[in-house]
């Protein structure tokens, strides 16, 4: 089960009649440990299946793992010991995001993974201010195939949107038609 305690997500879980507390995100790619389940011994992550011990946050087989906590029962509740919040630094990441809010942006879509969680994060931040609502204006996304089916459908759109009678173009670009195979629709030349 997920808890939180301050600004920190916490994955309680209940092993071997102990309580545990471990830090909510998995170190894969920050998947909620607490809607995992603990299946022969092991918390799993509920995104990828990675493995933690539900008591220690130990990955089984190697040296790192999840962070834990301290943990205390009393009568009237379960006491989980967080360090100090440290004061939040303003990161690359958000001066970007509310760059793109001071450009009038409201709205961003995207597929969130290790290598562009800082930005995602800036933009939660952006978000729980209310900065971003409203119609969609940007994307974002990691290589992979999540991004090719997103750039897709991005391209599609947009091809609609130029087929459709209310867009006009701002340039021509010249198609060679001999050179394309029916069906493709790239541009064979510069644009005039």
């Amino acid at each position: 089960m997920t808890a939180v305690a301050g600004h920190k997500q916490i994955c309680l879980t209940r092993f071997e009649d102990t309580i545990s507390a471990l830090d909510n995100h998995c170190p894969h790619q920050g998947g909620p440990l607490g809607k995992g389940s603990i299946e022969n011994g092991t918390l799993r992550c509920p995104w990828h299946g990675w493995d933690y011990h539900p008591c220690t946050g130990k990955a089984p087989g190697f040296d790192d793992g999840v962070e834990t906590y301290e943990v205390l029962e009393k009568e009237d509740g379960i006491y989980v010991g967080i360090p100090k919040e440290i004061p939040h630094e303003t990161t690359i990441s958000e001066f970007m995001a509310e760059t793109m809010i001071n450009w009038g942006v409201n709205t961003v879509f995207g597929m969130v993974g290790h290598s562009n969680l800082g930005f995602a994060d800036a933009l939660k931040r952006l978000e729980q201010q209310g900065k971003l609502t409203g119609k969609p204006a940007a994307c974002f996304s990691i290589a992979g195939p999540g991004a090719i089916n997103m750039y897709t459908w991005l391209c599609h759109t947009s091809l609609s949107q130029m087929r459709s009678k209310r867009y006009q173009p701002k340039m021509r670009i010249p198609i060679r038609k001999a050179e394309l195979p029916p069906g493709d629709i790239s541009s064979g030349g510069e644009p005039e």
